[in-house]
């Protein structure tokens, strides 16, 4: 079975899969007490992976695939580290940023680092012992490192691992909890990617619409030529771009409104009809509306919602409203751990990831 954990920065999420990839076991959720703290994250992976063999106790694990929260840096030096400087969703989405923040606040700890890992790459390495930096999609490389981006900032290229490609093969694992000793680990990636492979999002003209705290736009298009404005990258099919856009604040928003509806503690889905979170859906529906237009002439056939916080019917029809859009729902409960068992399938059979993923969504 394939073991899928999804890091976020309020809970780690995990699932069981079968090696053909479909998932086989109900997500388990486990709230950090400490969202930056890697202690934090690795109890909550154990935790994670005993109440999984509570409800499958012959459940033999083959391959490990995780994904995380980013960019967050971790500065690894002797036992487990202490801190981490967390991505908080509004400042640039670079990892030096981070790196320079660390240096000019936190200077021992920067100094003593041996090197320096994101959150879901410090996972695998506390399982395998082996460092790595997840090979950013081509596209994104502003958002990574280089040799002459690390002169030009005076940090130490050694302090920085080598980039691999992911969903290939790490290392193997220690013992830890259902994981047994010399369990196949593999390059973690950066989570929007297993949120569009777990929808479906595929093919020319599939959106993919990441909803949480805030939402991202992941048009998986066959087009060469892309207008401004948007983010352009391959996609994880191999031959077409994902042109992504981000709105912030969507899901922070409709908090908002149902506290201050005094609605917090209601079912979320009922909540959503009250006139003053129906207001912040609306606003939420127009802004996704309005994203479009980035994409002004490139061929969207249709929107596939990545489960997250706002995977609503009610919220949903309202989408389709707006953006005159057909908008789907994928029939599974995660489907960013869906799309890392997908990758971690593809991996142990060899099969192309878009030909499994069109059996399993």
């Amino acid at each position: 079975m394939i073991l899928t954990a999804d890091l976020g920065t309020t809970y780690l999420k995990a699932a069981l899969a079968g090696d053909t990839g479909k998932i086989c076991s109900q997500a388990v959720r486990i709230r950090l007490d400490r969202p930056s703290s890697p202690l934090c994250w690795i109890k909550a992976l154990e935790k994670s992976c005993l109440e999984l063999q509570e409800h499958h106790p012959q459940a033999d694990v083959s391959c490990v695939m995780i994904t995380g929260n980013g960019p967050t840096v971790v500065p690894v030096s002797t036992g487990i580290p202490t801190l981490s400087v967390m991505w908080d969703g509004a400042t640039n989405p670079s990892f030096l940023p981070k790196i320079k923040y660390l240096r000019a606040n936190y200077p021992n700890v920067f100094n003593s680092a041996s090197f320096f890992l994101g959150s879901a790459e410090y996972l695998c390495y506390y399982l395998t012992g082996r460092a790595c930096a997840s090979e950013p999609p081509k596209g994104f490389e502003q958002y990574y490192w280089n040799t002459e981006k690390l002169e030009s900032e005076g940090l130490q290229t050694h302090k920085f691992p080598p980039f691999m490609k992911a969903a290939t093969l790490l290392g193997t694992s220690r013992n830890f909890a259902l994981i047994k000793e010399g369990t196949p680990v593999l390059v973690p990636c950066p989570d929007y990617i297993p949120a569009m492979v777990g929808c479906g999002a595929m093919h020319n003209g599939i959106m993919c619409l990441r909803t949480g705290t805030g939402d991202g736009l992941n048009l998986c298009s066959s087009s060469k030529v892309f207008p401004p404005g948007l983010m352009v990258s391959s996609h994880p099919n191999g031959k077409d771009s994902n042109l992504s856009v981000i709105i912030p604040d969507t899901g922070a928003s409709i908090e908002r409104a149902r506290r201050e509806a005094g609605l917090e503690k209601e079912d979320f889905e009922k909540s959503l009809h009250s006139s003053t979170v129906r207001k912040a859906c609306e606003n939420i529906c127009m802004r996704t509306a309005e994203a479009l237009k980035f994409y002004k002439d490139l061929y969207i056939k249709e929107i596939r919602i990545a489960h997250g916080l706002l995977d609503s019917p009610y919220l949903n029809s309202m989408r389709s409203e707006y953006t005159g859009l057909p908008v789907f729902s994928a029939n599974c409960q995660e489907t960013g751990l869906q799309g890392l068992a997908i990758m971690a399938a593809s991996y142990l059979s060899g099969e192309d990831i878009t030909s499994l993923t069109d059996k399993i969504v």
